[in-house]
């Protein structure tokens, strides 16, 4: 499966489509949110907030969603915000690009000269490992009590569904979306449970047919990520799903089947020219590098030289910092 195909299909897409339905959102504060949080969420203000907050940095480890809804009995504003982690590996830093990511939705919220929201960030991770975020203060190791008041602590919900027990997912996933994606999440790699159960994956569509979108959704997330080849999950589909449901899921399968044939056609052709312009830029980063190394010339210097945008050559700079080379300052 090419990247696009994997990112197309992943967990972000998925994640987005079931939480963008307000439903979604409302039965994930009444299972995992603290009651007298859960209690005092405005659920008839909750509003999707479709501004983007993820750094360019961030989308390589989240997903979000964002909704924005009020205080009961006292109208203060909130902000409640979902994000998915979905790298492979749990990211070490996750509760620094946790806080970047708040002052980002605060910064926002400077410039539309609206009140500052309280916000509330939710985890949901996805990943197979045994994961738990550690406290922000472990990242400081022999903390001098005194210093402790000068790092920024908050808290946060956390749900890994892979510690999540079936008991508690199977009922959910009979006739909710939420129940049906963590689901998902958590047996799509599981090869047992698709040849004996695989009607539980879509059972929320007999109270949700209207959302077809979403539907074909969870159909593709199936395709593209269960251990098996289509043609055999197409044969499992056959013998354990009802009439009306086999029906809706063999749709989806061949309009999924048809987009990857059209696309692969077309990738084909594109593919030549896409490693021509690979092969073309990682020509002009290594350069970049070269100069940055050497120091002889500013960043603006570089920029024109090699005549690409400065933000190219800072975001080279970056990365060698990150990987601990020291560079020289440029006279």
């Amino acid at each position: 499966m090419s990247k696009d195909a994997a990112d197309h299909h992943g967990p972000d897409k998925l994640f987005k489509s079931a939480f963008k339905q307000t439903d979604t959102l409302i039965d994930f504060i009444r299972e995992f949110f603290p009651a007298d949080i859960a209690n005092n969420l405005d659920f008839d203000a909750l509003t999707l907030d479709d501004t983007h907050y993820i750094s360019s940095k961030m989308v390589e480890t989240f997903a979000d969603v964002v909704y924005r809804t009020s205080w009961k009995n006292g109208d203060r504003p909130v902000a409640v915000v979902l994000l998915l982690e979905h790298k492979s590996t749990p990211e070490r830093y996750f509760y620094v690009q946790a806080l970047s990511y708040i002052v980002s939705i605060w910064q926002k919220d400077i410039k539309a000269k609206r009140p500052l929201s309280i916000i509330v960030p939710a985890f949901f991770y996805s990943g197979q490992k045994t994961w738990k975020p550690k406290p922000m203060l472990n990242y400081f190791q022999h903390l001098p009590s005194e210093l402790e008041p000068f790092i920024p602590v908050f808290e946060f919900i956390f749900v890994s569904v892979e510690e999540t027990p079936d008991e508690l997912i199977l009922p959910l996933s009979k006739d909710s979306i939420l129940g049906a994606l963590m689901l998902m999440y958590k047996k799509v790699g599981d090869l047992e449970f698709i040849q004996t159960s695989l009607p539980l994956f879509f059972k929320f569509e007999e109270n949700h047919p209207e959302r077809k979108q979403i539907f074909d959704i969870f159909v593709a997330y199936l395709l593209h990520n269960a251990p098996l080849p289509p043609e055999e999950i197409r044969e499992i589909a056959d013998k354990t799903l009802d009439e009306n449901m086999k029906a809706k899921v063999m749709t989806a399968f061949e309009k999924l089947l048809l987009e990857n044939k059209l696309k692969g056609k077309a990738e084909g052709k594109a593919e030549g020219k896409a490693e021509e312009r690979v092969i073309a830029e990682l020509k002009i980063r290594r350069a970049i590098e070269r100069l940055l190394i050497r120091g002889v010339l500013s960043i603006q210097g570089i920029a024109e030289i090699q005549d690409v945008p400065v933000k190219l050559v800072m975001e080279v700079r970056d990365e060698l910092l990150e990987s601990g080379i020291t560079l020289p300052q440029a006279d």
